[in-house]
């Protein structure tokens, strides 16, 4: 992966002698980072995530807020360039003097607020008051960046991760990225010479991949952890699904060579896998970054990065009681860019390969108006069904289960999110009796894969076709928008416009 093939941007390293002097204690060798293991024989970490394809050098092109100053420190507004048009906001907590520093990175989970929120400022106010340089990034569909263009929770965000995943990418593996590239502006905004991250919820899910596949994280703390990786049955956020791995799967927190302190706000036991060098507490309250979680997790920080306060007291009454930054002296001041995530998957490169598959259980049914010779009419409207019973033919109206009930088991398993329509179609057609299809819009991309005659009108083209609004997010097959879809399209019996002439061409011998 490029981002790993990069010399690490460290400040250099403490040495002996005066430069000691200036450090409230001694460092520690920083010693050779680990080196990224593979979870599963046979399973590539950073291919699944989309990594590569993610992976970008372009200058971070950094710009930085007015200063709210505290006792010892300062907090800042940042953002960042992470692609050409497509802008990251954070917030740069400081202390006061030269440094160099030790730093963490705090991730924010899904709590409907990003940088801004208790999760994050209260640590990140903690870290500061204890000589810790903090940078919160914002992931993508919270504060700056909550508009539909950028989102990734939930049922608004389906398109933007199903996008990423035809792309040969990842939702999971665009906030890595992301985390990577507010690393990258970390270390280029403060000296700092070692570094760690932590978050909660699924702020520590992504810190936990970010150690697992960055050797410059040198330690990880996760507060209120879900499970690793998210198996989708357990609510939360689907963004947050590892691609062709599905949970649980102890061989991937086995895999975690960095020291771990896991922060679980429910009294039950650790989870198989852990290594040897992880730490497990009950730390029981609510599902968020507790006071009583950061008084574990920032002293271990220090330890880890071999750090401690200069100002013990300051640090000892910033966790009792954490000041709280008003959101706007957070917000950037800068355009957060034009760029959707929808346009960032497009731009990733060249189609990724597949075929379609057939075989996977797909829970729809088919209800048919009459007893006429009958036709699966999908995404129809009122001048489709009229052709349809003008020309003596039954309407079957199909009816998938929603998404959100079967798109991480796609993801994890393997397939496109488009097979199961196409198996549907494929399935309900034969049951029917090889009845043919009618598709309209995005319905065109699973009748094409389904190998069942059809025609389709207003057939998809190019991602510009796609409306969020009312396409469903099956849309984005693997390659679709880079290879073209005229190929897939070939087996149409017609496409266009006209639902007579459409009806005409399925009916012809």
């Amino acid at each position: 992966m490029a981002r790993m093939a990069r010399a690490p941007t460290l400040a250099p390293t403490l040495l002996a002698g005066a430069a000691l002097a200036c450090s409230p204690a001694p460092e520690p060798s920083p010693g050779t980072p680990p080196a990224p293991v593979q979870p599963e024989a046979g399973f590539d970490l950073e291919r699944a995530l989309g990594l590569e394809r993610l992976a970008s050098d372009t200058p971070l092109a950094v710009e930085l807020g007015p200063a709210s100053s505290y006792e010892g420190y300062t907090v800042r507004p940042l953002s960042f360039e992470p692609w050409p048009g497509f802008r990251s906001s954070a917030a740069l907590w400081r202390p006061d003097g030269e440094g160099p520093f030790p730093g963490v990175l705090v991730l924010p989970g899904h709590f409907g607020e990003g940088k801004a929120s208790g999760e994050c400022q209260g640590v990140a106010h903690g870290l500061a008051a204890r000589g810790v340089v903090a940078l919160a990034v914002d992931m993508p569909g919270v504060e700056e960046w909550d508009s539909p263009g950028r989102q990734l929770h939930f049922e608004q965000g389906a398109h933007n991760r199903a996008a990423m995943h035809a792309a040969g990418a990842s939702a999971l593996g665009l906030q890595i990225t992301l985390a990577q590239r507010g690393l990258d502006a970390l270390l280029e905004q403060a000296p700092v010479d070692r570094v760690a991250a932590t978050g909660a919820s699924g702020g520590g899910v992504l810190a936990f991949y970010l150690a697992l596949v960055d050797p410059r994280v040198r330690a990880v703390a996760l507060a209120s952890p879900v499970g690793i990786p998210r198996d989708g049955t357990s609510g939360g956020c689907f963004c947050d699904v590892l691609p062709g791995l599905p949970g649980p799967a102890p061989t991937l927190s086995a895999a975690l060579q960095q020291p771990s302190l896991w922060l679980s706000e429910l009294d039950r036991p650790a989870p198989d896998g852990l290594p040897a060098n992880a730490r497990w507490e009950v730390v029981e309250g609510p599902h968020s970054y507790t006071p009583a979680m950061a008084a574990i997790a920032l002293p271990w920080l220090d330890e880890q990065l071999g750090h401690s306060p200069s100002d013990p007291a300051s640090a000892a009454a910033a966790l009792a009681q954490p000041p709280h930054t008003p959101g706007e002296a957070l917000r950037s001041s800068t355009d957060q860019g034009a760029m959707t995530i929808l346009e960032l998957a497009s731009s990733l490169g060249g189609p990724t390969a597949w075929s379609p598959r057939l075989d996977v259980d797909h829970g729809a049914t088919a209800t048919c108006t009459t007893d006429d010779p009958p036709v699966l009419a999908v995404g129809v409207g009122l001048p489709d069904l009229m052709a349809l019973k003008d020309a003596g033919l039954a309407p079957c109206d199909v009816r998938l289960p929603p998404l959100e009930t079967w798109e991480p088991q796609a993801l994890t398993s393997g397939h496109a999110l488009v097979d199961r329509p196409a198996s549907a179609l494929a399935s309900l057609s034969a049951e029917l009796g090889g009845a043919p299809i009618y598709a309209v819009g995005a319905w065109s991309v699973a009748a094409a894969a389904s190998g069942v005659r059809w025609v389709g009108r207003a057939p998809p083209r190019s991602i510009g076709d796609i409306d969020p609004e009312r396409d469903p997010a099956w849309v984005h097959l693997p390659g679709g928008w880079w290879g073209g879809l005229e190929p897939l399209y070939a087996n149409a019996a017609a496409t266009g416009d006209d639902p007579a002439a459409l009806v005409e061409a399925l009916t012809a011998p």
